[in-house]
């Protein structure tokens, strides 16, 4: 006989393998318009989370005795609490962002960015100013040997940010907002066999 869930032990349980912050919500409605008691409970990792780290999260769930599937769920607000409802139980997908910022360089263009920043480190350059390109070198030289190695070109692009440093930036998401809704990619425990 399949037991009840309980929210507290799934959150002790992925607190051990994933360090990150993360969230549980209880799965409360099955037509996405009415409330009924939770039918089960859904982990929301991290927002650039990788699908393998959450397969990963979901074996370690259903190798501690849990009736698990990453899915999809849909959130909205019904007199100030969530309705959470179960979209989709088969190969949910993370959203891929479609339009991306400024400042966002793929391949090709982040080379083209070191080749530049390397041909301002010159001697005649005041010292604090080829000090801080250097450092501008070093680090976008990282982040495109680490995308390289790790075939992380399609997933990721290399961003410089509002402190004009450069960072990783994801391309897929575990989480959009549309509307009034809220969409999560995630994990849902049904129940404890």
């Amino acid at each position: 006989m399949k037991k009840s869930v309980s929210r507290d032990e799934i959150s002790r349980i992925v607190d051990i393998f994933y360090q990150h912050e993360f969230k549980t919500f209880y799965v409360n409605s099955v037509d996405g318009n009415t409330f009924v008691k939770p039918i089960g409970i859904f982990v929301s990792l991290g927002l650039t989370t990788s699908m393998q780290t959450l397969e990963n999260i979901r074996n370690i769930l259903e190798e501690n005795g849990y009736v698990v599937k990453l899915a999809e769920i849909k959130s909205r607000k019904v007199n100030n609490m969530f309705l959470n409802t179960l979209t989709k139980e088969d190969n949910p997908r993370q959203y891929k962002i479609s339009s991306c910022c400024d400042n966002v360089f793929e391949e090709k263009e982040a080379n083209l960015e070191l080749q530049r920043l390397e041909s301002l480190l010159t001697a005649d350059q005041d010292i604090n100013v080829l000090a801080s390109t250097a450092t501008k070198v070093s680090s976008l030289r990282k982040l495109i040997e680490k995308l390289s190695l790790t075939n992380g070109w399609s997933d990721h692009s290399i961003q410089l940010n509002e402190d004009n440093e450069y960072c990783i930036f994801h391309k897929n998401l575990n989480y959009k907002k549309e509307s009034d809704f809220e969409y999560r990619v995630g994990i849902y425990v049904i129940s404890k066999e």
